[in-house]
């Protein structure tokens, strides 16, 4: 019983020596793993670099959206004054049009009634006045009673206000009561373009009888776009007028163009909770966008310091991200170690470290070589 206890004994101790000695091995492999070696004359051929963690200035930013737009004087929305049918109309979507191009043309018999109306207001409207001009200068040597002079007064008055309300309805048609007369009269307007720009909307096409509140056309004259941001209501004590904007259209891809804020709303829509900014940006940049375009802007309200280091030092591995801390140098070889990272924001080429230890502050780390991160099974690499 003693003999085959001290067995049991000794076979449990030589297990907990295999064990421990397999599990530092592994501890030892693993830890290896986190070690790069670089030879200097690899180093030099493939002009890596070391670098310093550096004290960089970050933006602070103010998020938002919004939509590239035109001030209300260069929109215009093309109606008719008065329903009618349209006949003529060779826009399309797209045309360049200059203020007083001719947009389209429309029939309608009411159009005749107005410049008939007016005629003969006109006609009456000087036998009237005479009369009235007689009967005042009668009333004044006490020869026409005051009735007669007063109802010639009220019928000259009368046409002449029908005559002036008749005028007012044939400018807005574009007729010119100058030169009408019995001989020109007709069932046809014309619509003049009010601004110069291009046609952007199209409503009409020929024979369509349109209404008075029924949109023809639109015209836009692009320029001098503008940004039209939304600001959520909390960032709206972080904003003044001057302060940067960089901004970007995403269905088009990345890159940013650049404005400033020009004016700053001073009340907040009660469904979103913003306010309304509007920015100033490069006119010569303007042939990239359309109004109407979405975009996503920053605004540039602060700044502040981060210790940072250049991008092209940042390694990944799946969804890490590390550095390649110089650990020890020879007369030969570099040794690296691997230090994961957590990335902050990004300055042109610096992206900031957050969390770092400030004992690292003196310490150099490795840009470039990226090819030696891509094979890490076999432990430490020697290069």
């Amino acid at each position: 019983m003693k003999s085959r206890l001290k067995y049991i004994v000794l076979f449990s101790v030589i297990s907990l020596a295999l064990y421990s000695c397999s599990s530092n091995t592994e501890e030892s492999a693993e830890a290896e793993q986190n070690y790069i070696e670089v030879g200097k004359s690899i180093f030099k051929s493939e002009k890596m670099r070391l670098v310093n963690l550096n004290q960089t200035t970050f933006s602070d930013w103010v998020n938002c959206t919004g939509i590239v737009d035109v001030p209300p004087q260069n929109r215009a929305l093309i109606t008719a004054y008065y329903g009618g049918y349209i006949r003529q109309s060779k826009l399309l979507v797209g045309d360049a049009v200059s203020k007083g191009d001719l947009l389209v043309t429309i029939d309608h018999p009411e159009y005749l009634n107005i410049q008939k109306n007016y005629l003969k207001a006109k006609a009456s409207l000087n036998s009237l006045k005479a009369d009235y001009e007689r009967q005042a200068e009668l009333h004044r040597d006490s020869i026409s009673s005051t009735k007669n002079y007063l109802m010639a007064k009220s019928a000259y008055e009368n046409i002449l206000a029908e005559m002036r309300n008749l005028e007012e309805q044939l400018k807005l048609l574009n007729i010119n009561t100058s030169t009408l007369n019995q001989n020109n009269i007709s069932a046809q307007i014309s619509i003049y373009a009010p601004i110069d720009g291009v046609v952007s909307m199209v409503n009409i096409s020929k024979g369509t009888y349109v209404q008075p509140t029924n949109p023809i056309m639109e015209i836009i004259d692009s320029d001098h776009m503008h940004l039209e941001l939304d600001v959520f209501e909390k960032d709206l004590m972080k904003l003044r007028k001057g302060q940067d904007i960089r901004f970007k259209v995403p269905e088009s891809g990345s890159e940013f163009y650049y404005g400033d804020v020009h004016l700053i709303g001073n009340s907040v829509d009660n469904n979103k909770r913003t306010v309304k900014v509007h920015g100033h940006f490069e006119q010569s940049d303007s042939i990239h966008f359309a109004v109407g375009m979405f975009i996503e802007a920053n605004i540039r309200v602060g700044e502040h310091q981060r210790l940072a280091i250049q991008e092209p030092a940042i390694h990944e591995e799946g969804e890490h991200k590390f550095v390649l801390m110089l650990e020890e140098e020879t007369d030969s070889t570099f040794r690296f170690v691997k230090k994961e990272v957590e990335l902050g924001e990004v300055n042109d080429s610096m992206i900031a470290i957050l969390k770092i230890d400030e004992r690292h502050l003196n310490d150099r780390f490795l840009v470039g070589g990226y090819h030696l991160t891509t094979d890490t099974e076999a432990g430490g690499h020697h290069h």
